[in-house]
C-alpha cells in the first residue's frame, strides 16, 4: 500500500496534519507487517509539510520502539535509508530557508533519540546521513548534539572515525572547510587527554593524515598546533 501523496504547504497546521495522522500510522503498520509493501519515500521528503507528519509519526506511542527503527531501516533502490534519501532530496531538489532549520533540526533530534545509529547508516556509495548533516553549516547546532549524544552513549570514537566517499573523516571535512572552532569544539570536548588515539591518524584515500592535511596548500597552523598538543606525533 502506498503512502498518499500530501498536497500540504509550508504553512501546515496541526489540525490538517491530525486528519491525516491515522492514516499514515495504519499505511505504516501494513508496511512494517508485509514485505511486500511499496514504500513511497516523496511523501516524507518533498515538502516541509510531510516532514512534519514524520515528527508526529516517530513522536507517538503507538508505534513500538522497533517499528519506528524499521521505519527508519528502510531503503530505497540505492540502498539509501530515509533519512539519508530526506537529506539528499534536501540537497539536491530545495533550498533550506534559515527559517525552516528548527523543524528539520526538530525531526533529526527526535531520530536521535528513537535511534542514534541510524546517522552512521551508509549506503552502497559510502554516504551516510552524519557527513551530509556535517557538510552543511546550517546544521552545525543538530551535529554537535549528535555527537554529544554519541559521546555519552560511549561510541564518540566511532563517529569520530566514520569516513566519506573520499575516506575523509569528519575532522578532516572540517580541516577542508578551515572550520577551526567547530575542530577545537570536537578536540577539546571529546579527546581532552594529550594521548592520541587512533582516529588522529586515519588516512584519506589520498594517503592524508589530519596533520598533514594542515600542512598542505592553506597552511592550518592553529589546527596543526592543536593536534600536536593532543599528542598527534609527525609520521
Amino acid at each position: 500500500m502506498e503512502i498518499p501523496e500530501s498536497d500540504l504547504s509550508e504553512d501546515t497546521d496541526e489540525e490538517i496534519i491530525n486528519q491525516l495522522y491515522d492514516r499514515i500510522i495504519d499505511d505504516h503498520r501494513v508496511i512494517l507487517e508485509s514485505e511486500n509493501g511499496e514504500y513511497n519515500y516523496d511523501f516524507f521528503s518533498n515538502k516541509l509539510g510531510n516532514v512534519r507528519i514524520l515528527q508526529i509519526v516517530l513522536s507517538d506511542n503507538e508505534l513500538s520502539s522497533d517499528e519506528k527503527k524499521n521505519i527508519l531501516e528502510l531503503k530505497d533502490n540505492d540502498d539509501t535509508n530515509l533519512l539519508l534519501h530526506i537529506l539528499n532530496v534536501i540537497e539536491e531538489y530545495s533550498q533550506i530557508m534559515p527559517q525552516n532549520i528548527s523543524e528539520y533540526h526538530t525531526m533529526f533530534m527526535i531520530i536521535l533519540d528513537i535511534y542514534p545509529e541510524a546517522f552512521i547508516m551508509k549506503n552502497s556509495n559510502d554516504e551516510s546521513p552524519f557527513f551530509h548533516l556535517l557538510k552543511h553549516r546550517l546544521f552545525d547546532d543538530t551535529t554537535m548534539y549528535i555527537l554529544i549524544r554519541y559521546n555519552e552513549l560511549g561510541k564518540i570514537y566511532e563517529i569520530l572515525s566514520l569516513r566519506d566517499q573520499e575516506g575523509d573523516t569528519p575532522l578532516h571535512q572540517l580541516i577542508l572547510d578551515r572550520r577551526n572552532e567547530f575542530i577545537k569544539f570536537i578536540l577539546n570536548t571529546f579527546h581532552p587527554e594529550n594521548v592520541a588515539r587512533d582516529f588522529l591518524y586515519i588516512k584519506n584515500n589520498d594517503e592524508e593524515t589530519l596533520l598533514q592535511l594542515c600542512c598542505k596548500t592553506r597552511l592550518n597552523t592553529e589546527i596543526a598546533n592543536l593536534l600536536l598538543d593532543k599528542g598527534v606525533l609527525i609520521t
